[in-house]
Formats: C-alpha cells, structure tokens, sequence
C-alpha cells in the first residue's frame, strides 16, 4: 500500500508532462514468435534457445545504456539506424520485402544464422537458404554444423578493428558470398577457410550475415556497429544503472534508474547535446538502492527550478 501511495504521489508531480513523450531509440529488435514457436518444435540444437540469443544480443546494447525497440518483423523499420533480426527462421515474402526495402534506404541489418529456413506453414523453404533474404544477404548456406562439445575457431577482421580469434558455438553455417565481402573465416573444422559472417551492400545500406554464434564474437561485432554508425549513450554510468530519455516536440525527460543494492554515482556531463545541461554543479548525481531520479532537460523556455517529492525512493524532478 505504501509503495501504491508513494508511486501515486510521484505520479502528481511529473503530472502528464510525460504523456506525449517517447523514448527515442536507434536500434530495433526483430521479435519474430513464429520463429520462436518453430524452434520449439524443432530446436536444431540442445544449447539453441531463441529467448536466450535473444536476451543475449539485446544485452550487449543495454550493457551500454543503448535504447532499443524491440518491433515485429513488418514494422516500418526506417527510423531506426540499425536492425538487429536474431534468429528469423520464419520468413514470408511480406517480410523480406519490408527488410529490403529498409536496407534499400540505407539501413543497416543484421541476420543470423538459421535465417529464411521455414515459410509461413512452418516447411523447410525449396531453396538454397537463407530462402527468400538471400539476394538480401548476398551469400547463400552451401553447408551447416550443429556444434555439441567442440567449438569452432574463427578469425574475425572487422574493419578499423585488430584482427582477433574467437570460439564459436552452438551452430556453423558455411557461407559461399555471392557479392558479400567475408568479415570473418572458420579456422578449425573440414570448413576451415569457409566464410563464417559476411556484409554485404544492397541499395544504399548494408547486410551483415553472422553465421555462428558465440557471446565474444556477438559482442564485438556488435558494439563495432555501434561504433561505426555512430549510435551511443550521451551518458554512461555502471553495470546496473539504467538511463531512458524520453522526449517530445517541446520537452524531454531523462530518466536514472539504479536497479542495485548499492548507492550508485553518475557523471553528467556539462554539455553533451543542445538538449543537455549541467544538472548539478559538481556534475555528479546521487542515486540510492533501488532508487529513481527524473529530470526534465532544460531548454530557454524552462527554468532550472527542482521540485522534490518524499518518497522512499529519491525520486526528484528537475524543471
């Protein structure tokens, strides 16, 4: 009852200040649960979990305070300036035309393996797979692995990156590029020297093939994409300590959430944006276990007046 009480005063002062405001994010996830289902029925792998990849690839931008959306496969996608597809095995003609045509305009996609197997009935498509994203891939399945105990080795050659050897796991694809460049080759196995993940450029944007998997690997090459298309948090702050900006035409809110046990600590920066000001002088705010701090961004119309409500939680205002 207490928390109800505090949430409803909390609630009063942001008011519906916040109502026409949405968080911003420049990733998009694919969630398919035709894809998912179809894994259940048929897991290919033991240690292949949709939900588990999922999270995992999710993970590695939220590790970084990188908003994502998380959208269906026939979403209009062209907001967003990367689209992370994990795992797509269901895939209908409706859906290969809409992430074409995002790619077409310049967005950047990225597919996995096991990708384009199945149509809408849930049967194995009659042709070289992916089925109906190859010419979107550019590079088509000539053979594939189910991996148990052994991991494979690749050699990753990302560019404006070192080259590096990762373990991959759970499943092999052999990649054959049919116009794609080879971002990176098995190394071990009777496929050694066979394309492991490709990019290839359609249109204006560009498609990278992972055709294995492996939380190292997955990792790096994701937060090289971030990197190269330029798509980061204007704040960071530790493991554990999430921050949302929500905003509207006129008005924005950031949102510090400490979802630990301990007192956490975030650096403001003075100026990160035209939307971002110094919130407090020492540029340091304090945010208590489990607590929430909400300030709304400053512009030339709002004053830097801070309005605090008691609650348990810390939660404040800034206006």
């Amino acid at each position: 009852y207490q928390e109800v009480k505090a949430l409803g005063k909390e609630l009063q002062v942001l008011g519906a200040n916040i109502l026409q405001t949405r968080p911003k994010a420049d990733v998009a996830f694919v969630l398919s649960y035709d894809s998912r289902f179809a894994f259940q029925i048929q897991q290919n792998n033991p240690n292949l979990h949709y939900s588990q990849l999922f999270k995992r690839w999710y993970s590695s931008f939220h590790a970084q305070n990188i908003g994502v959306d998380v959208v269906c496969a026939t979403s209009d996608l062209q907001a967003y300036k990367l689209v992370v597809v994990p795992l797509l095995h269901i895939v209908t003609p409706e859906i290969a035309a809409n992430l074409e045509r995002y790619v077409q305009a310049g967005g950047t996609l990225v597919l996995s393996f096991r990708a384009g197997v199945k149509d809408e009935h849930n049967a194995v498509v009659d042709a070289p797979l992916p089925g109906l994203l190859r010419s979107l891939a550019g590079a088509k399945v000539i053979e594939y692995d189910s991996l148990y105990d052994t991991p494979s080795q690749i050699q990753l050659n990302l560019p404006t990156r070192a080259t590096q050897t990762f373990p991959s796991e759970i499943w092999c694809d052999i990649l054959e590029p049919e116009g794609a460049d080879v971002l990176a080759t098995y190394i071990t196995g009777h496929y050694a020297g066979a394309a492991a993940i490709t990019r290839n450029r359609f249109g204006l944007g560009e498609v990278i093939l992972l055709g294995t998997a492996g939380a190292e690997l997955e990792t790096e090459v994701l937060s090289w994409l971030s990197e190269s298309l330029e798509i980061r948090s204007e704040i960071t702050a530790r493991h554990g300590v999430e921050i949302i900006e929500r905003s509207s035409k006129d008005q924005g809110f950031l949102f510090f959430l400490n979802h630990t046990p301990q007192v956490q600590h975030v650096r403001v920066p003075v100026q990160t944006s035209s939307l971002f000001v110094q919130l407090l002088e020492d540029n340091f705010i304090q945010l208590e276990p489990f607590g929430v701090q909400v300030f709304r961004l400053k512009t030339d119309a709002i004053s830097n007046e801070q309005l605090n409500s008691s609650t348990s939680k810390d939660f404040k205002v800034m206006v």
